[in-house]
């Protein structure tokens, strides 16, 4: 994993070409002077700035916190790859070769370091820049540049005819940028593919957020890809939706492929997938968090595999859900004298809690030959994996039982599974149980050297299951429970003693008062009030009541 690990990182270190120029944007320069050459005579606009470093060879163009939400006329040719041009105005801010955009400056700044891009906002709201109604695409993008620290909002490719209806925010054509510390938000493609993206190329986004960005058909709710090698670090897809296909993103054509690492999908919904959908291809995913995306009415609560290539190492799917089959992945493949032509699932190291679907709880596979290795498979109601063409499952606790080798039918034990921390108790079966080695049919996978948080493993005298190690250094809080009675009657539990792993959810407690005859109950006091009756008490610390 080390390697791969690598590969991926230093994707992202590698720039363009900084020029020593540096061009200058304010929306609040309202001096007479604007050749963007300081920021006391910033341009007003962004696009001027990157024709004038472009004009001048490159450079970069530094903008200041505010909102651009200005008129922008840009004849893109929608299809680059024709004999002849077709030109439509898309309202898009266009980058241009050897142009890097730095947005998060307050204005003053001499250094990049001296920026905060949390703080000072740089806003690209493509909502009204198409002659007062959204941009087609917010950003065009045909080049290798950077684009880092700003919020790219308001695009809708919604246009049929001609056809502009894919990447309501940014389109990247067989390009390779660099996209750092941007958030993608309300973006939408309602004509078609990729509410905030589109893409082909070999893009790398890092520390991201694609938030609330909608399209239609095939998907991808946040990203449609294809062509390339798309990857992604350390980032958040949150609530994107598409009402036909994958919530977040949809991944198309047998030779591209998806690599992510240290990113969640968290509340995405799809008709068909709620997070990742695929037709052809190979996904990567490292370190990854699935959680409560929704298949609404179809299969695969968080990624549907259509004839592609899946591993995932040290990933946590837990609460998602489909209407049909899986609900936390589904396989579909084809399957030539045992050997796969198109489609395999490899899941090492991985934890599947709380997941739903009809058939298949956690995963459902057809014609896909999968190995599940050192994993947890728990809570997924009756019928957690439905198997197909399976492959092998190994060194895995899975509800129900597996005839695999080295399986174990056991509660895992989290620490608190309901709470959503998936950490292994200290009595958890799981701890020392899995192996060193890798899948018998995935020499190639090997075993991680280290959990999702980036804990070494092992930790004890072996591997463990899922995708925490412990560590043995959680803290258990004890808590008191102590009750009073004032008049006649008495308190159900009357005491009791409580205890949790320090950083997960408390225990809560059922009071119940029942009074004696001829005395009726008026309120709680102390650390419970009001005239709830039962109430209830969360136990995160002592607790003293009165009836």
């Amino acid at each position: 994993m080390a390697l791969r690990l690598c590969s991926l990182l230093l994707l992202c270190i590698v720039s363009s070409p900084i020029s020593a120029e540096i061009w200058y944007v304010d929306k609040s320069n309202f001096s007479g002077a604007k050749d963007g050459t300081s920021w006391a005579t910033a341009f007003s606009t962004i696009q001027p700035a990157i024709d004038s470093a472009s004009s001048d060879g490159g450079g970069e163009v530094w903008v200041a916190g505010a909102t651009y939400n200005e008129n922008r006329t840009s004849l893109i040719d929608i299809a680059p790859q024709e004999a002849f041009e077709i030109l439509v105005d898309t309202g898009s801010l266009v980058l241009k070769k050897n142009v890097d955009l730095f947005g998060g400056f307050s204005g003053t700044e001499l250094t990049r370091d001296e920026r905060n891009w949390t703080v000072n906002a740089s806003v690209i709201d493509g909502s009204v820049s198409r002659s007062g109604i959204p941009a087609l695409h917010v950003i065009v993008d045909d080049y290798d540049v950077v684009l880092d620290g700003f919020t790219i909002t308001g695009g809708n490719a919604n246009q049929s005819s001609p056809p502009v209806e894919r990447g309501g925010a940014l389109i990247i054509r067989s390009a390779s940028p660099q996209i750092r510390n941007c958030v993608f938000a309300n973006n939408h493609a309602d004509g078609g593919l990729g509410g905030a993206i589109f893409s082909s190329g070999s893009p790398v986004f890092k520390n991201c957020v694609f938030r609330e960005n909608t399209a239609n058909r095939q998907g991808g709710g946040a990203i449609w890809f294809g062509g390339g090698t798309l990857s992604i670090l350390d980032s958040l897809f949150h609530k994107n939706s598409s009402n036909s296909g994958a919530g977040a993103i949809f991944l198309s054509g047998d030779l591209s492929a998806i690599n992510v690492v240290r990113t969640d999908f968290v509340g995405n919904s799809g008709g068909s997938s709620g997070a990742i959908g695929t037709f052809g291809g190979s996904l990567d995913f490292i370190d990854c968090r699935f959680i409560d995306n929704i298949a609404e009415t179809g299969y695969a609560g968080a990624i549907s595999l259509g004839l592609a290539r899946g591993t995932f190492t040290n990933c946590i799917f837990s609460g998602n859900s489909a209407a049909t089959i899986g609900g936390a992945i589904t396989g579909t493949g084809t399957v030539f004298d045992g050997n796969p032509d198109l489609g395999r699932l490899r899941i090492v190291n991985s934890t599947f809690y709380g997941n739903s679907a009809p058939s298949g709880g956690a995963i459902a596979l057809t014609d896909l030959l999968a190995s599940i290795h050192n994993s947890v498979i728990w809570g997924n109601g009756a019928d957690p994996v439905e198997e197909g063409n399976f492959g092998e499952v190994s060194y895995s606790i899975v509800e129900g039982g597996n005839d695999g080798t080295g399986n174990i039918d056991a509660n895992p034990l989290f620490v608190d599974a309901e709470g959503g921390d998936l950490r292994l108790r200290n009595e958890s079966p799981a701890i020392d149980a899995a192996t060193a080695e890798p899948p018998p049919d995935s020499l190639f996978i090997p075993v991680p050297d280290v959990d999702i948080d980036g804990v070494a493993r092992p930790q004890g005298d072996g591997i463990d299951m899922g995708a925490y190690e412990y560590t043995g250094d959680i803290p258990t809080v004890e808590t008191t429970l102590t009750t009073n009675v004032v008049g006649m009657g008495s308190v159900d539990p009357s005491e009791g003693d409580y205890s949790f792993a320090e950083g997960s959810t408390p225990p809560t407690v059922t009071l119940t008062a029942t009074p004696a005859e001829d005395w009726r109950f008026l309120e709680w006091q102390g650390a419970l009030t009001g005239s709830d009756n039962p109430a209830q008490l969360e136990m995160g610390e002592d607790r003293n009541v009165t009836a």
